[in-house]
């Protein structure tokens, strides 16, 4: 009878210590999930800009993406108003790439213990 209780006990023990690996487990794959969405919404709020200042670079030398997109590769001279208007979008571009980068940093910070720091591309790998 005692060692059926001993038998039972260890096993008991013996599941009750893989479930709380297991959990370990699920929860490490929580926090890298939680990593990587916040580095990829980055990266596509990045992407977004990059594609927008690409569109502004075409508009300033006088081509319409919308156009070229329809085979039209007619070019027109922007105005200075027009110039101001991009480049007043082209700053604005820009400090949102920085309030980006301010924010991911700010959210990357409960990982400060370097746990992924050699995981995968960056948002700077990106930016080069």
């Amino acid at each position: 009878m005692k060692l059926l209780m001993i038998v039972i006990l260890v096993a008991l023990i013996i599941t009750i210590l893989m479930q709380h690996h297991r959990l370990r487990q699920i929860l490490q794959s929580a926090r890298f999930f939680s990593y990587y969405s916040k580095h990829l919404k980055a990266l596509a709020d990045h992407r977004e800009i990059v594609s927008r200042r690409t569109e502004l670079l075409m508009m300033s030398v006088g081509y319409d993406p919308n156009r070229i997109a329809d085979g039209d590769l007619s070019q027109h001279v922007p105005t200075s108003e027009e110039m101001k208007t991009i480049l007043e979008e082209h700053y604005k571009l820009d400090s949102e790439s920085k309030q980006i980068d301010a924010r991911l940093k700010a959210e990357l910070e409960m990982f400060a213990d370097g746990e992924f720091d050699n995981y995968g591309p960056t948002v700077e790998h990106y930016n080069d």
